[in-house]
C-alpha cells in the first residue's frame, strides 16, 4: 500500500513478532484516526540512544526514523481474521485521505 512501510524481517529467519510495525509519515494522525475507529495502536518509543539514562553520543539514523514514523498495530493470539481485516480498511481509508 503506498504510504505504508513494513518493517524488515530477514527471511533467513523464522519470526513470530509479539508485535505488528509498521512505519508511515504521520504516525500520530494514524494513531488518532485508528482510536476514532475503536482500534487501539501506539507510536514507537522513544529512541534509547536518546533516554538521558544512557545518554549515548552518536549518530542513529534507523532508530530516529523508526521513531518518527512508527506505529505499533495491534497484535494478539486473540484476533480474528475479521478484526485483522478490519484494521487494514481502516490504515487503507486512512492512507487514501
Amino acid at each position: 500500500m503506498a504510504g505504508v512501510e513494513l518493517t524488515y524481517i530477514d527471511p533467513r529467519h523464522y519470526v513470530i513478532p509479539f508485535r505488528v510495525n509498521i512505519l508511515v509519515d504521520e504516525p500520530q494522525k494514524l494513531v488518532d484516526f485508528l482510536a476514532s475507529e475503536s482500534i487501539d495502536a501506539r507510536r514507537f518509543n522513544y529512541p534509547l540512544h536518546k533516554q538521558p539514562c544512557y545518554n549515548v553520543e552518536g549518530e542513529f539514523p534507523n532508530s530516529i526514523k523508526a521513531y518518527e514514523t512508527g506505529v505499533y498495530l495491534p497484535s494478539s493470539a486473540r484476533l480474528t481474521e475479521e478484526d485483522i481485516s478490519y484494521v487494514c480498511e481502516k490504515i487503507k481509508l486512512f492512507m487514501e485521505k
